[in-house]
């Protein structure tokens, strides 16, 4: 009888053993990761063409340099409100949404430049050159192409510029150029009314 009661103890020890062992060993689930869509500022919002006040709550915002009006430079200026992620949100990917009325010359490519910075609301003619925060950039370059892709709407991934934003506090605000170098002029237009800059956070 002790046999058969130890055998059967010892069935019961196997199967608690083995749920211990399915819920604390490796898993690939990892925490929930929530998804949410931030629309910048269209009252903070902005650009600035090179030594000019800036351009506030304009249907558009521009970035490059402009290869009618003398090359001259322009440079946009966008603001997101982070208040909405919980306060212990760790950032696991974002991205900002651009949707890009056009590209002048037609059929042009822009490479352009993302830095973070910071603009305390308004935004004023020497935030043109603010000094970037940190040293992490954002580089792509918009194509012609990218007009039709999503409606309109580009992704450009911008994780470590978040991620440094939201360590610091509760805005996420970028200043959107030209990649400056051997490259010909060019200039995109953003919107900032029917399709308005958004950003992606990825977060848990």
């Amino acid at each position: 009888m002790e046999g058969i009661m130890w055998k059967k103890l010892s069935a019961v020890f196997a199967v608690l053993l083995a749920v211990t062992l399915t819920g604390c060993g490796s898993s690939n689930n990892g925490p929930t990761v929530f998804t949410t869509q931030i629309t910048s500022s269209a009252t903070v919002d902005g650009y600035i063409v090179n030594g000019t006040p800036p351009f506030l709550g304009t249907a558009s915002v521009f970035a490059g340099i402009d290869p009618i009006g003398g090359a001259t430079e322009t440079r946009a200026f966008l603001d997101f409100d982070l208040t909405s992620l919980p306060p212990n949100a760790a950032i696991d990917f974002a991205a900002l949404r651009l949707y890009i009325n056009s590209i002048q010359p037609g059929g042009a490519s822009v490479p352009i430049r993302i830095e973070l910075v910071e603009f305390p609301p308004p935004l004023i003619t020497s935030d043109f050159n603010t000094p970037a925060i940190g040293t992490a950039v954002v580089l792509d370059t918009i194509r012609p192409i990218d007009l039709g892709i999503n409606g309109g709407y580009i992704d450009i991934p911008v994780t470590p510029l978040v991620r440094t934003a939201w360590s610091r506090g509760n805005f996420f605000q970028v200043r959107i150029m030209e990649d400056l170098g051997p490259v010909l002029p060019g200039i995109i237009e953003i919107n900032e009314t029917n399709f308005p800059p958004k950003l992606r956070v990825d977060f848990f």
